[in-house]
């Protein structure tokens, strides 16, 4: 699977980092993709902001949030403590679309 071509700078550093793992284990798939792709551009809004600002800090939250439940579903971040389960990440969208981030 090739990474796509719109993916750009730290969310394509991102996908290359992670991808051959990811599907090498079966979980980055032609249907999974997009939900990745999602991952890497929420990694490269992270790494970008620039959290001295009041309004970019909010996006850092914002984006940093929905990343860890993306994250997670990808087994990139590390497994919950026993008797904890990470809720699917939904809305992604809706959240964004009401977020703008600041220019």
């Amino acid at each position: 699977m090739r990474k796509p071509t719109w993916l750009k700078g730290e969310a394509a550093a991102f996908w290359q980092r992670h991808a051959p793992r990811l599907i090498e284990s079966g979980q980055l798939t032609e249907q999974t993709a997009d939900g990745f792709s999602q991952t890497c551009e929420l990694w490269s809004d992270i790494r970008t902001a620039d959290k001295s600002d009041p309004k970019e800090r909010l996006w850092y939250v914002a984006c940093n949030k929905l990343w860890e439940k993306f994250a997670r579903q990808f087994g990139i971040l590390p497994n919950l403590s026993r008797g904890q389960s990470a809720k699917p990440a939904e809305g992604i969208g809706t959240v964004l679309d009401k977020l703008k981030r600041p220019t």
